[in-house]
């Protein structure tokens, strides 16, 4: 019989996945299977040489043989085909008592290593993930109640030791709400996930929004329950805040619309009464109720104002005003008890400031009011001005330049430290019967004037506003504390409104000023008297326009059209919606004045005389063509008149 052994041995080695390597007992090699010299680079002269020339080149061979081998046996070589691994096995060949050298086995367990690494990964990955989680995550037994896991978040949130929490049940935690156990077991336990919102106090006494969810887990095995605790108490004040804002818009969308059917209204109130005064003889009685009855309705107008400001709040139309003044009128506000005292600490000079003389007088107002609710029991206010100068890094945030400093300051109950830093936000109120919009105006307004307020207060003692306003740059004959006085007049004004009972008490105004009047009820019908007028000779002097028109072409986009007719057209835009932009910025829309309603007769006259006398800015190319081709177009607004 043959001697087959030989052969298969070889064959065996050959079809071996491992890699083989067998030394004499001098460890040198005398035999490899084709893995071990396709995937180590070898062949068969490789035998006869010694095993540790062949370590030179595979460190993790030398390793094997230092007996510096991960765990005694697992090494990597770097193979034909990249960087393996293989868990190696070393088997003594003796006869009898004799060795006679040895048999190297290196099995591939390279994806099972990776594996394993990738899995370590992962798990670091997840523990990173979930100690570093915001919000709180506890692993429950289902069966006995004992706490599996917690991260990082839940063990300082309750106070207990990462150390420790693995031996506590979740019947020793005191600060959890165990009146949600029974539930979210119930939900769990039918594969359902639990969600709730809860409150949770805070060691400081506040307290905080948690929404918690619980979901079906296995842990080792075990059925538990995953508890994740989120503090969502921004996203809750935050969408508190959206919904006051919507709230806000739209009450301000009515408000303002209010608003401009109130001045419309005050217009041919306020008109008729400054014809009858000026009919009447000054010094009698009928003259003096008459300016009483004026006075009312100027203050008529400051409650229009207020919801105007309370809609959208609108650009400053700012001009020179003496800022004394403005207080010394504000403060003797009818609303003000006169059991408080109000003192003026004013040095010399006209301290005039740009601002819009309406909207800086309603700020005031609201200050002075505010003062008065903080002395029920009566008090002292003290209203100081100086100047100020800001330089490029000011303490108050201010652009560099020169201010006027208003502070008012009361001797009333004061505000509390908690309350202070929230007494501008949107309907914050600590009064019964407050709205919380007061404040929040005022430091809109000013802000808009490129102004800022700051406050301070200390609790029995009182409570200062101290308000930074620029100070104004053209002379004090442009301020808006000027004297008005009607003056007769020549020429013709065209007045373009949509209501009728204006047109009417602005023809008579305008007629007792001395002026010819014709009228039109859109855009439309004034161009085309306009150029009725031209063609005939008798232009018009001036054109008094509504801003926009619910009928018709506006006066927004018919000034465009007018200026193209006749270039030298001056118009003046009217609207009973003063916070527009059109109004604060009117000589870029190619308007040459601006008359807010509702006026008074000296007023008027004032604008006409402005009008007529004044330079119209040139809006530039862009922007009166662009009007130009909205209002050809047939783009009239028709939301706002």
């Amino acid at each position: 019989m043959l001697d087959i052994m030989p052969v298969a041995k070889g064959v065996i080695m050959d079809l071996s996945s491992d890699l083989i390597i067998v030394l004499d007992h001098q460890g040198k090699i005398v035999d490899l299977n084709a893995n071990a010299t396709n995937l180590m680079g070898l062949s068969k002269r490789a035998i006869g040489k010694d095993v540790h020339d062949l370590a030179q080149e595979q460190k993790g061979l030398l390793d094997l043989l230092e007996g510096k081998a991960e765990d005694g046996r697992i090494i990597a070589l770097e193979t034909t085909t990249g960087r393996r691994y293989y868990d190696c096995q070393v088997d003594k060949i003796v006869d009898g008592s004799t060795p006679k050298g040895q048999v190297m086995v290196l099995r591939d367990i390279t994806e099972s290593r990776l594996a394993q690494e990738a899995l370590r990964e992962s798990e670091e990955r997840y523990r990173a993930i979930f100690d570093q989680f915001e919000g709180t995550i506890m692993v429950v037994d289902t069966e006995d109640g004992s706490v599996l896991q917690a991260n990082q978040a839940f063990c300082t949130h309750f106070d207990i030791d990462p150390d420790e929490v693995t031996a506590l049940n979740v019947q020793s935690i005191p600060k959890l709400d165990h009146t949600l156990k029974d539930k979210i077991l119930s939900e769990v336990m039918r594969g359902q996930r639990f969600t709730k919102e809860t409150i949770f106090p805070r060691p400081d006494g506040s307290v905080m929004n948690i929404e918690i969810v619980a979901s079906p887990f296995r842990y080792g095995g075990k059925r538990a329950i995953c508890v994740i605790g989120r503090d969502i108490t921004e996203r809750r004040q935050a969408e508190a805040i959206r919904e006051r804002i919507e709230k806000l818009e739209a009450t301000g969308t009515l408000a303002g619309g209010i608003a401009h059917d109130f001045n419309n209204l005050l217009t041919s109130v306020l008109g008729y009464v400054s014809l009858i005064k000026m009919r009447s003889q000054p010094g009698t009685e009928t003259h003096r109720e008459l300016a009483e009855a004026e006075m009312t309705i100027i203050q008529a107008k400051e409650v229009a104002q207020e919801l105007l400001s309370l809609a959208k709040g609108g650009a400053p139309i700012c001009k020179p005003v003496s800022i004394p003044e403005l207080l010394r009128v504000t403060s003797n506000h009818p609303f003000l008890n006169s059991n408080i005292q109000c003192h003026h600490h004013i040095p010399p000079g006209e301290w005039l400031a740009e601002v819009d003389q309406g909207q800086m007088g309603r700020v005031f107002t609201n200050l002075f009011i505010n003062a008065k609710d903080a002395m029920s029991d009566g008090g002292q206010v003290d209203v100081t001005v100086s100047s100020h100068h800001e330089g490029a890094s000011g303490p108050h945030g201010l652009r560099p330049g020169d201010y006027i400093m208003v502070e008012i300051r009361d001797t009333g109950t004061g505000i509390p430290p908690e309350v202070l830093p929230k007494i501008f936000e949107p309907y914050f109120t600590t009064k019964s019967n407050g709205f919380g919009i007061g404040l929040s105006v005022v430091y809109a307004t000013i802000a808009r004037h490129n102004g800022t307020i700051e406050v301070t207060s200390r609790m029995g003692e009182g409570t200062a506003f101290r308000i930074y306003l620029p100070v104004a740059q053209g002379p004090a004959s442009a301020a808006t504390g000027r004297e008005i006085t009607m003056a007769s007049g020549g020429g013709r004004v065209l007045v373009m409104d949509d209501e009728e009972y204006i047109l009417d008490v602005m023809g008579e105004m305008i007629r007792a000023l001395g002026y010819e009047v014709g009228t039109a009820r859109d855009g439309k019908e004034a161009l085309e008297e306009y150029q009725r007028a031209l063609v005939s000779g008798r232009r018009y002097d001036l054109v008094i326009m509504d801003l926009t028109n619910p009928r018709g072409m506006g006066g927004k986009e018919a000034v465009s059209l007018l200026l193209e007719l006749d270039p030298r057209a001056r118009a003046i835009v009217s609207s009973g919606y003063s916070n527009d932009p059109v109004m604060s910025d009117f000589r870029h829309y190619g308007f040459i004045g601006v008359l807010p309603k509702p006026y008074q007769l000296e007023e008027l006259s004032y604008a006409i005389r402005q009008g007529l006398s004044g330079v119209r800015e040139d809006p530039g190319p862009s922007h009166l063509s662009a009007v130009s081709e909205a209002a050809h177009a047939g783009g009239d607004e028709h939301d706002r008149t």
